[in-house]
């Protein structure tokens, strides 16, 4: 079995260490490879983002305000708000079923919902909804549904609570 000698073999019994142009000479020797490897590279990358589907983003923000529900002439504590649980209600079931009606979107549920990233935005009330789509108009028209859902399913939340109250 033959091995190709490396830098360090040539010099193995002659004290002296690999220097810099041995490892060049190495390089040298296999330019071909490496340039080859990095035009094969270029090409892959080239057609990939040819053939990907480009896709599209929307954002809608939406203002969590804690409603206290007592009378104004009452003292009451303003209710403390869990944007964590504001967040797994606009992705639940009842609102984004909502809004997958009322975007007249073809979509099924799931795929609705892979489209959605709902985030909380540091140290204030507000959640960010964004959406991604193939379509930009689409992409909006989800987003803008998903908020407005949100809102009115949030508003009768409020409207019954004021009812039980009164």
């Amino acid at each position: 079995m033959s091995r190709s000698a490396t830098p360090r073999d040539d010099y193995a019994g002659s004290g002296q260490g690999v220097t810099l142009g041995d490892y060049i000479a190495r390089l040298n020797s296999g330019r071909r490879l490496i340039a080859a490897l990095t035009v094969l590279a270029a090409l892959l990358a080239f057609l990939l983002s040819a053939f990907q589907t480009e896709l599209y983003r929307a954002k809608a923000k939406v203002l969590v305000k804690p409603l206290p529900l007592v009378p104004a002439t009452e003292v009451a504590s303003v209710p403390v708000l869990n944007l964590s649980t504001e967040v797994q209600f606009m992705t639940s079931r009842t609102v984004l079923g909502d809004a997958l009606r009322s975007a007249g979107s073809d979509d099924s549920f799931d795929t609705f919902l892979a489209g959605l990233n709902v985030i909380t935005e540091t140290d204030t009330e507000v959640l960010v909804i964004t959406y991604e789509s193939e379509s930009p108009e689409q992409a909006a028209e989800n987003a803008n549904a998903i908020a407005t859902s949100y809102l009115a399913a949030r508003e009768e939340d409020a409207e019954e609570e004021l009812a039980v109250i009164a």
